[in-house]
């Protein structure tokens, strides 16, 4: 690296609104970024992560934000100051950009190639062949075989992990001297995340180009980053090379934000007894799943697992493996082919009409994505005080108080009951969507990644809260996530799934602390340490077919092994 920096950004300022109602919300930032550098720019939902970085892109809603003050040096150009033509030749050219979610940034009426090849052919820098062949040469270089027919598929022909990868090989075909990455890796399970990381790096080491990484997992920041800028309500509150901030955190706020974030050598939820003859919550019974007819592609593969009362089973796998069609499965959002689910002794599976809909009480869901499960038309009090009424709980009137005691347990106040989503921040969001399932006394709840996308603190208070409901209600809860960290706090059985079939399970503290099975292995050395000191460790790969995954056998008292 070399002492003048790529970019150089000096007090910057940035508000949203006009005139008297202008609010400013990024407070003279600033950081710089040296050659071949990756810089973390982490903080909470709100910190002006994600603003800072739009600015620098000229990317801010036209309107609606826009920058008053400050610099941002660019290989000596100033990108505040510079005009919308030059900027927009600078942008993609010499400033790449990765978002969070490839598929709202990848257009799905466009081709794959056609795609990856506009930016080459905009910038004028080759002819239309030369710009397939350096897709299918940069799309092979990220992991993605027969490149040349890829170019022909759409982008929901691709998974997650294959989505994001062709966002990095887009923006890295450019040859930029900066990548700015948002949350790129946030929404991928851990085996993907460390390919893509892995990926980034060797990119960044072979072509000299800058990292901009944006996130609030610790742990991809210790993996990855070379310095750390930390921000909190639009200010920078601590910077500093990554090793020095883990280990020695000048600030509270970074001690508080490093605190919050769970760890797989951390503390382990203590195990549910298992009386001997007390039936479980739910028993899931050989089930079996294909989606595309009896050839099409098996998401689930004769599965059996058990639920207890007050217990949380964490499901955990690669994209694919057929968790979120397990869980979904549980709460009858989709037919299954064979087996039974046996929710408080009747299966779901062969229920219909008005018994299933009462059956469905039993069994509620917390989705990702809370913003998008719930009606942006109605308010809270009414989203919460809907399956009350649907169950059969009462009139409108004694709903509507139900609805307002349940957010105030998930702690939310009683006026908010009022409010619509969008005037409600993520972690709060998700606050309304656990009100929402306890709202038809559920025996069971699935969490389908219900945390993935909050930042740490965040993350910490809803798992806390999930975690308050077990112990006083006895709710079970069937976790879904891709964070083994997470699953460490929380669950106290730990199910292990790839391709549709199960490969270990038992006590969290077994499987997580002593593997059995190598693919288990293979996802706990995966998994991002928050601990730069730990960078590097050598990973363990595991091909599919290379692995037993046939009928459990105990390998120990409740720890099961696929033979």
């Amino acid at each position: 690296m070399t002492d003048t920096p790529v970019l150089d950004v000096r007090d910057l300022r940035i508000a949203f609104g006009a005139g008297r109602k202008a609010r400013e919300v990024v407070h003279g930032v600033s950081f710089t970024v040296q050659r071949g550098e990756v810089v973390a720019i982490v903080g909470e939902s709100g910190s002006g992560k994600s603003v800072t970085a739009l600015s620098l892109m000229g990317l801010l809603p036209r309107g609606h934000g826009a920058v008053t003050g400050g610099s941002a040096h660019f290989e000596e150009t100033d990108l505040i100051t510079l005009a919308p033509e030059p900027l927009r030749r600078i942008r993609g050219a010499r400033i790449g950009m990765v978002f969070q979610e490839p598929m709202t940034s990848l257009n799905p009426v466009l081709t794959i190639g056609r795609q990856m090849t506009e930016g080459m052919m905009a910038h004028g820098r080759v002819s239309e062949r030369q710009a397939r062949e350096a897709a299918i040469a940069m799309l092979e270089r990220v992991g993605i075989d027969d490149g040349r027919r890829r170019l022909g598929q759409y982008p929901h022909e691709f998974s997650g992990g294959m989505r994001q990868r062709v966002m990095i090989a887009m923006a890295m075909m450019m040859k930029p001297a900066l990548l700015i990455a948002d949350e790129p890796t946030t929404a991928l399970d851990v085996t993907i995340q460390a390919q893509i990381l892995d990926l980034m790096r060797t990119l960044i080491a072979e072509t000299g180009t800058s990292l901009i990484l944006i996130t609030h997992d610790m742990g991809v920041v210790a993996e990855t980053a070379d310095r750390v800028v930390v921000m909190h309500d639009g200010r920078v509150v601590e910077e500093a090379d990554a090793k020095t901030l883990f280990a020695m955190p000048g600030q509270a706020y970074t001690r508080a934000l490093l605190a919050a974030v769970p760890r797989l050598d951390g503390a382990v939820a203590g195990a549910v007894a298992r009386p001997a003859g007390r039936e479980p919550v739910v028993r899931i019974d050989s089930v079996s799943k294909t989606f595309g007819g009896r050839t099409g592609t098996r998401a689930l593969d004769g599965v059996s697992l058990d639920v207890m009362a007050g217990e949380v089973v964490a499901l955990v796998g690669e994209s694919g493996s057929g968790k979120s069609t397990l869980g979904r499965a549980v709460a009858r959002l989709l037919d299954v082919d064979d087996g039974a689910i046996l929710v408080d002794g009747h299966n779901m599976a062969e229920m219909r009409g008005a018994t299933l809909r009462r059956a469905r009480a039993r069994v509620q869901m917390i989705f990702q994505d809370p913003y998008a499960s719930l009606d942006p038309r109605f308010s809270i009090g009414r989203t919460v005080a809907e399956p009350i009424l649907i169950h059969g709980g009462g009139g409108r009137r004694e709903a509507s108080e139900r609805a307002a005691a349940l957010l105030q347990r998930v702690g939310l106040d009683r006026p908010m009951a009022r409010r619509f989503p969008h005037e409600f921040s993520g972690g709060q969001r998700q606050r309304v969507a656990i009100a929402r399932a306890l709202a038809a006394g559920p025996k069971i709840i699935v969490a389908d990644e219900p945390t993935s996308a909050l930042d740490v603190t965040i993350q910490a208070q809803v798992l806390d809260l999930l975690a308050e409901l077990r112990d006083e209600q006895g709710i079970a809860l069937l976790f879904i996530s891709h964070d083994l960290a997470v699953v460490r706090q929380i669950s106290s059985r730990v199910a292990v799934m790839r391709s549709g079939r199960l490969l270990e399970t038992g006590p969290t503290e077994a499987v997580l602390g002593s593997p059995r099975h190598a693919y288990t292995r293979a996802l706990l050395s995966a998994a991002p340490v928050p601990d730069p000191a730990k960078r590097g460790r050598v990973r363990v790969t595991v091909a599919a077919g290379s692995y037993p995954d046939g009928p459990l056998v105990e390998a120990a008292p409740g720890h099961w092994v696929a033979s």
